[in-house]
C-alpha cells in the first residue's frame, strides 16, 4: 500500500516538473496605429497678371452748336438762314430746330434772325429774307452755309454783301434767281412774306462741304452759377417798345418763353406742323454799337461785331454780367462772366440778342 501511495507521489511529481517547464504563450497585445505625419501645406505663386492697356477715354461728343450729346464721328455740317421777323412773316417755320439764333434790328424797329442748323437740319425754314453785313460776320464763326434772298449788292457801299466782305463764306445760296432749286413760294401769304427754303436738301446736295468752327461755346450740365440772381422775366426793346420782347422763365422745365408785344411769340414745327411757342434754354443780351450805312436811296443798320462791349447771360433761372470781345473776323467771340472765367451754357438752344447798347433790358 505504501509502496502505491509513492509511486503516485512520483507520478505527480513528474507531471508537475513538465509542466514548470513549459515556455507560456503570450498573451496578444493590439499594434499600435501609427501616428500619421502631416505634410506642409503646398503654397502657390500668384499668377502674374498679364498687362492691360489702360481704357480708353470716351471721346467729347458734344455738338458745336448745342453741347448736346451726338453719335461719335457726326460731321459738323452747319447751314445759316435769315429768316424774317416783320408781322406778315409771323408765324415763322424753323425757328424751333434752331440750335442757335441771332436776333438783331433792320430798318425801322423790326428785327431779324440767322439761324444756324447743325444738330437738326429742317426741311422748312422761312420766310426767307435779305442778309445783312453784320448777320455775314456772324456767319464767319460757324463757318456755315449761308442762305439768304438777296440785299445790299452795290460794291461802291459799305454795306456790300459781296466782294472782300464776304471772302470767308465757303458756300452761300441767294435765293434771288434761284429760287426753283431750293426754295419756293406759297400762296398763303403776299410776297415778299411767303418765300421758303428747304435747308436739309440744301446740305445733302453740298456732298464736300467741310465746315470748320471758330466758336468755342462751352457747355456743361453745371454750369457754376448757383450764387447768381434769380429773375423771371427779361424784356428787350431792341429800338422800339411797340415790338417789345420778352422771355418768360419757367423753373419746370428750365426753359425761357419769347413773347412779343405781348403776346406768345409762336412757330410752326417741321415735325407735325403744329403751332409751338418758341423756347430756348440760353440767352445772351450782347450789347453792341448800332450805326447806320447809306444804302441806295435809305438808310440801312450797321452793327459792329468786331470789337467789345457788356452781356448780360439768362442760364437756368440765373442771371450773370459779363463781357463779349472779338479781335477780327477769323476769330470767335468770347464771352466771358465778371469774374473773368469762361461762360458755361446750358446743353440746348441758344438765343444771342445783338442788342443796341444805348437800351437796356429790363430784369424782373
Amino acid at each position: 500500500m505504501r509502496k502505491f501511495f509513492c509511486g503516485c507521489l512520483a507520478v505527480i511529481c513528474l507531471i508537475s516538473l513538465a509542466a514548470c517547464g513549459r515556455t507560456p504563450i503570450p498573451t496578444p497585445q493590439p499594434t499600435p496605429e501609427p501616428t500619421p505625419t502631416l505634410a506642409p501645406a503646398p503654397t502657390f505663386r500668384e499668377p502674374t497678371p498679364e498687362p492691360t492697356e489702360p481704357p480708353t477715354p470716351t471721346p467729347d461728343t458734344r455738338s458745336l452748336t448745342t453741347g448736346r450729346h451726338r453719335e461719335p464721328g457726326t460731321p459738323y455740317r452747319p447751314i445759316a438762314v435769315m429768316i424774317e421777323n416783320e408781322p406778315p412773316a409771323r408765324p415763322q417755320t424753323g425757328l424751333l430746330e434752331a440750335d442757335v439764333i441771332y436776333e438783331a434790328c433792320i430798318e425801322g424797329a423790326q428785327t431779324r434772325f440767322m439761324a444756324v442748323y447743325n444738330d437738326i437740319v429742317p426741311e422748312i425754314a422761312g420766310p426767307l429774307r435779305s442778309a445783312r453785313l453784320y448777320f455775314i460776320q456772324a456767319q464767319s464763326e460757324w463757318d456755315a452755309v449761308y442762305v439768304h434772298n438777296g440785299g445790299p449788292k452795290n460794291p461802291e457801299t459799305d454795306s456790300y454783301i459781296y466782294g472782300p466782305n464776304a471772302e470767308h463764306i465757303k458756300a452761300r445760296l441767294d435765293a434771288e434767281g434761284n429760287e426753283r432749286t431750293y426754295c419756293w413760294r406759297t400762296k398763303d401769304r403776299r410776297s415778299p412774306h411767303n418765300l421758303y427754303t428747304n435747308a436739309k436738301k440744301i446740305l445733302d446736295d453740298l456732298l464736300d462741304y467741310e465746315a470748320v468752327c471758330l466758336q468755342p461755346l462751352q457747355f456743361d450740365d453745371d454750369t457754376g452759377h448757383a450764387y447768381a440772381p434769380t429773375y423771371s422775366t427779361v424784356k428787350l426793346p431792341f429800338l422800339g417798345a411797340a415790338n417789345m420782347v420778352s422771355y418768360e422763365y419757367n423753373p419746370g422745365d428750365g426753359l425761357l418763353y419769347r413773347s412779343m408785344g405781348g403776346k406768345p411769340f409762336m412757330s410752326v414745327s417741321n415735325y407735325d406742323g403744329a403751332l409751338r411757342q418758341f423756347t430756348c434754354r440760353n440767352l445772351i443780351v450782347q450789347y453792341c454799337q448800332y450805326g447806320k450805312f447809306e444804302f441806295e436811296d435809305q438808310k440801312l443798320h450797321n452793327v459792329a461785331l468786331i470789337g467789345s462791349g457788356h452781356c448780360e447771360f439768362f442760364i437756368g433761372g440765373l442771371w450773370r454780367a459779363g463781357t463779349w470781345v472779338r479781335l477780327g473776323l477769323n476769330q470767335p467771340t468770347r464771352y466771358k462772366l465778371d469774374d473773368g472765367t469762361d461762360l458755361l451754357l446750358q446743353p440746348g438752344n441758344t438765343v444771342i440778342a445783338l442788342h443796341p447798347n444805348i437800351k437796356q433790358v429790363k430784369v424782373d
